[in-house]
């Protein structure tokens, strides 16, 4: 019987681009943050000037702007937040069903790693390890070390996700 290694990415290259970078389940195509564990990802900009779309949520509403996250038209009350990326010329707004569907997704996913003890990327794997900066549970494959300190050397773990080396 031979033991299924866990898939490795290099910490060195940016990716993978095909999964979401905290629990490495492939990406969905419905919506930008990961169905997963709701980690939301790269919003995107939708424009249409040449029509007037009616709100998903108020059907009398008129509007021309569209949630970042699943790309629904929304009005004012139904809009949540707005960001600001840097590749992005305008604010995106996001509505509130995909910010609260994204918060309840992560609330699930965190409970379900905090009772299970296992890797947040490999569910067949045992957590040795928890990353420093987003504190998930880390099987040995999935933690990158660094060395810090000048005078008393310290081995740090961080894991993948691109948020926990800034």
């Amino acid at each position: 019987m031979t033991s299924r290694q866990p898939r490795v990415y290099d910490p060195d290259k940016v990716g993978p681009t095909d999964r979401c970078l905290r629990c490495w389940v492939p990406h969905g195509d419905r919506v930008n943050y990961c169905e997963n564990c709701g980690k939301i990802g790269l919003a995107s900009h939708y424009w249409d000037f040449d029509h007037t779309y009616y709100c998903v949520n108020h059907p009398t509403v008129r509007t021309r702007e569209f949630c970042g996250l699943c790309a629904e038209p929304v009005c004012s009350q139904c809009r949540e937040r707005r960001t600001k990326p840097l590749s992005s010329p305008s604010p995106i707004p996001w509505c509130f069903t995909c910010v609260r569907t994204a918060g309840a997704t992560e609330e699930r996913f965190l409970e379900k790693l905090a009772t299970s003890g296992t890797c947040a990327k490999h569910a067949d794997q045992p957590s040795r390890f928890a990353c420093k900066s987003c504190v998930l549970p880390l099987c040995a494959p999935c933690a990158y070390y660094h060395v810090i300190g000048i005078f008393r050397r310290r081995l740090r773990v961080f894991c993948h996700n691109i948020d926990s080396f800034y």
